[in-house]
């Protein structure tokens, strides 16, 4: 049994180392291919390396080259920057005038802008001088053209005139004034025309010569019958002979009591008759006829005065319808 077993162990043993050797040529080819491969792998290896080698000289020889070449550039570009610096002191001080000459055109720009709208408000101002200056054309134009049309009138008047001037110094020359007689009283030329023509219609007056209490008028009085009362038409005659004052006193006498009514009457009239005025004299309660003549030396006077003393005679005729109702 024991030889048995002992067999038994050596066979195992014997199997084992024959399983170890097969194993361990199994393994010695396997480390031989992959030394095969590896001695391939290194020889390909070198081969690259030594391709490397090659190219890395070939490129030390380019880097030489290239070094050269970038000590030149910075050479140049040491010069450059050394321009660079002058350059930027330049444009430095450059940068600083365009500054300078920016701020005088903004200052300039500024004083544009205030200059373009004095320009702009002396131009409205303009436009509207012009339009006030076109409407005093158009007015002037206008009152030319009115004045022109003045100028013919006053031509075509002018031209009346003379006509009519011709006809007065005909009729000047035709009509001389009388001769009035020595006998006629008075001392101023209208007094004597205007008693002369009394005279020569043989109405009674009565000559007051001359009144120095009025102003060295010489005065004349003729009494009428009007319409029931006893009147006294009262003429004074200046010695400028230009103008004849002629008054009716006491046309009437009233009560104050009816002084505001005989004020309305006296009104009523005056906007009836023309030339002669009614006044109603508060102080004595009475009521006064005025008219007043402005004549020309060389008129016919006592002709004129004459028919201003008819003309107050007709018109206190009939307004004595009014007056009488408060007399």
């Amino acid at each position: 049994m024991e030889k048995k077993i002992t067999w038994i162990i050596s066979g195992v043993l014997a199997l084992a180392l024959i399983v170890t050797g097969v194993l361990f040529i199994q393994e010695k080819q396997a480390n031989d291919a992959r030394v095969q491969e590896l001695e391939s792998t290194l020889s390909q290896q070198a081969s690259e390396i030594a391709a490397l080698n090659a190219d890395a000289a070939e490129k030390d020889s380019q880097i030489e080259a290239l070094s050269a070449d970038a000590a030149d550039k910075a050479s140049q570009i040491e010069a450059l920057n050394a321009d660079s610096v002058d350059k930027d002191s330049q444009i430095e001080a450059l940068s600083a005038d365009v500054a300078e000459r920016d701020s005088q055109i903004e200052a300039l720009n500024a004083d544009a802008a205030d200059k373009a709208s004095q320009i702009e408000a002396l131009n409205a101002d303009a436009a509207e001088k012009n339009s006030q200056i076109e409407a005093l054309n158009a007015d002037a134009a206008e009152k030319a053209s009115q004045i022109e049309a003045l100028n013919a009138d006053v031509a075509d008047k002018a031209s009346q005139i003379e006509a009519l001037n011709a006809q007065l110094e005909q009729q000047a020359s035709a009509t001389q004034k009388p001769e009035i007689p020595a006998s006629v009283p008075g001392e101023y030329a209208s007094t004597r025309e205007f008693l002369y023509q009394l005279e020569q219609e043989d109405i009674i007056y009565d000559y007051g010569g001359i009144d120095t209490y009025n102003g060295n008028k010489e005065k004349v009085s003729i009494s009428f019958e009007c319409g029931g009362h006893d009147i006294d038409i009262r003429f004074w005659f200046p010695e400028s002979n230009d103008d004849v004052s002629i008054r009716v006193w006491d046309v009437i006498s009233y009560r104050s009591a009816v002084e505001s009514s005989v004020i309305r009457a006296c009104n009523e009239l005056n906007n009836t008759y023309r030339f002669v005025t009614f006044e109603a004299d508060s102080n004595d309660c009475t009521v006064t006829l005025s008219m007043d003549l402005i004549v020309r030396p060389e008129a016919d006077i006592g002709d004129i005065t004459m028919e201003a003393m008819v003309r107050v005679y007709s018109i206190l005729k009939e307004a004595y319808s009014t007056l009488d109702y408060y007399d």
